[in-house]
């Protein structure tokens, strides 16, 4: 933890250094949300790590809830960035990324699962936030889910609605449990890594494992679900 917040502060010099913005206030939080949790992290110890006072801390975000909300909404932003993320997908990236998949719906059901699980699985300290947010509940991480709409999830359901509109799914098919059933192994991935590598034999929780997971998660969907 150490060696991110130095690697953060620069220099480390006392005082309000120029570079001081929002972004590195998030990720001086963020790594103290993650190592100690919400309740275990005051507003006082992440504004005597970043060097700066605590009215920078309110300036910016009003509270530690604020702060605590913009580091969940900055990780629901990102979902939706970079070249599998960003909408509408190229349709030929998607068929270089997954050669194994032929259908249009099914390519782009993939990439939105994939920047979705690339965005998890890739960022060990969000994987922490989660998997505490998870133990207390969850309410702090609905309030940003509620806000980021249409967001991380519509990523995915704005997928299932143009296939509802197509008339391509059952009669019985009800979007939100779809959602959820698609995003649940991805998340189970992020807090059961140890289960994953001593139980069933996967050395490593990376990219190529999110690969293969949305591959599976997506052919499973589109053999259950679609007429």
């Amino acid at each position: 933890m150490h060696t991110d917040i130095n690697r953060i502060q620069g220099s480390g010099k006392t005082g309000r250094p120029p570079e001081l913005d929002k972004t590195t206030l998030l990720n001086i939080a963020e790594i103290l949300f993650a190592d100690r949790g919400f309740k275990g992290t005051t507003v006082r110890e992440i504004a005597k790590k970043a060097h700066c006072n605590v009215a920078l801390i309110s300036y910016h975000f009003g509270s530690k809830d604020g702060l605590y909300q913009a580091i969940w909404m900055r990780y629901l932003a990102n979902v939706r960035k970079g070249p599998l993320g960003e909408e509408p997908q190229s349709l030929e990236l998607l068929q270089t990324e997954w050669p194994e998949l032929s259908d249009m719906d099914e390519l782009r059901l993939c990439g939105a699962l994939y920047t979705f699980a690339k965005n998890t699985i890739g960022n060990p300290r969000m994987q922490k936030i989660l998997f505490r947010e998870l133990l207390s509940g969850g309410q702090k991480a609905v309030k940003a889910l509620v806000k980021s709409e249409p967001g991380m999830l519509s990523l995915i359901g704005g997928n299932l609605n143009q296939l509802v509109k197509a008339k391509k799914l059952r009669d019985d098919f009800d979007i939100k449990i779809a959602v959820i059933s698609l995003i649940g192994p991805i998340i189970y991935s992020c807090v059961s890594g140890p289960i994953l590598k001593s139980v069933y034999g996967f050395k490593t929780i990376d990219d190529a494992y999110a690969r293969k997971l949305v591959l599976h998660l997506t052919r499973s969907f589109f053999n259950g679900t679609i007429l």
